[in-house]
């Protein structure tokens, strides 16, 4: 007989209760949260690129070899296995389907990517379209190179991987850019670091802009970051799907917080 921890079962209680409450649109009013949520959130249709990136996931896996990535208490550094890290830090391929069905629906032109586990993320936010820009910036060493490989081995052309500290890349990053059409958030190391990050952004999104934070539900810390970050006057609209945090900023939109099954 298998023993689930009460950590888990709280989980999984939590994430069907959601299924169950949050589901398919109901009680969404709101044209453009209605759409998003059908057509995007609850949509299942593969796209066959979804099958390239997990096919590099697998190529990457083989030869084994390790890496040194910040140690899960965020405390020094710990060596970890490519089959360990696509099995616990790599984003899980439902999730990836989302970004991707994402970009795909709101076509951005670029996109500014702050934080790496290893890589997959990007490349399906990438994937929708050879044309579009992504800039990925991040500051430790071996998320960086293993990023390299990822990207290298998927041969993947329009993405830019700037390494070193946030507060020197992301300045930069910004200053070339007028404006950034999709920005995502790999949920960092502190509050005050995830807080820079927005207020810079900030001033560089538009209208039509989507950000996107993963985590948000991993910690009370982040709990409360997402909670405020909803609550900020700039935004509009968030959705939160447990996994992601969506942000809008369109004016023409009704401030609403929106609790969305997936």
């Amino acid at each position: 007989m298998k023993i689930i921890s009460r950590g888990k079962f709280y989980k999984r209680s939590l994430l069907l209760y959601r299924k169950v409450r949050y589901r398919k649109g109901h009680g969404v009013h709101s044209p453009f949260a209605y759409n998003f949520i059908t057509k995007v959130i609850d949509e299942r249709a593969a796209y066959y690129c979804e099958n390239d990136i997990e096919l590099t996931r697998k190529k990457i896996s083989y030869p084994d070899q390790s890496f040194f990535l910040p140690a899960e208490n965020g405390q020094g550094e710990q060596r970890i296995s490519i089959h360990e890290i696509m099995k616990k830090i790599a984003i899980k391929p439902k999730n990836g389907a989302l970004l991707l069905r994402m970009t795909n629906y709101f076509k951005p032109r670029n996109i500014l990517q702050v934080g790496e586990a290893v890589g997959f993320s990007t490349l399906y936010l990438s994937s929708y379209s050879s044309d579009v820009q992504v800039l990925v910036l991040e500051e430790h060493a071996g998320r960086a190179a293993l990023c390299r490989a990822v990207f290298e081995k998927h041969k993947a052309n329009n993405i830019q991987l700037q390494e070193g500290p946030y507060y020197e890349t992301l300045p930069v990053a910004l200053a070339d850019r007028e404006q950034v059409d999709f920005v995502y958030l790999d949920f960092l190391n502190s509050t005050e670091l995830n807080t820079y990050v927005i207020d810079q952004c900030l001033s560089h999104l538009h209208d039509q802009s989507v950000l996107v934070v993963s985590g948000i539900k991993t910690t009370k810390e982040k709990k409360e970051f997402w909670k405020h970050l909803c609550f900020r006057p700039e935004v509009s609209v968030t959705v939160d799907v447990y996994e992601f945090g969506i942000v809008f900023f369109n004016k023409k939109l009704h401030k609403r917080n929106y609790i969305v099954s997936f």
